[in-house]
């Protein structure tokens, strides 16, 4: 975790780990991100301008898609075992 004063720009604070002594790798600083960590913001401000709301229960089931002559398409891993 990183705080940021948003005014000056000035580093308040920074947490990297739990264990400073049994290992010196700093998360806050030295983790690669995921991609959906930085567009996530994005994501659900955009839901938020068009009329979600926080409370809102979202369907997060598995999913098939089909149209027409087009094969069913399903949202998959790398190893396509899910």
């Amino acid at each position: 975790m990183v705080v940021i004063d948003p005014h000056t720009g000035r580093v308040l604070a920074m947490s990297g780990g739990y264990a400073y002594g049994g290992t010196e790798f700093n998360r806050a600083t030295q983790a690669k991100r995921q991609p959906g960590s930085s567009f996530k913001p994005f994501v659900y401000l955009a839901a938020l301008e068009n009329g979600l709301r926080p409370r809102t229960i979202v369907l997060d089931a598995r999913w098939k898609w089909s149209k027409g002559g087009v094969p069913t398409w399903k949202p998959q891993n790398y190893h396509e075992d899910i």
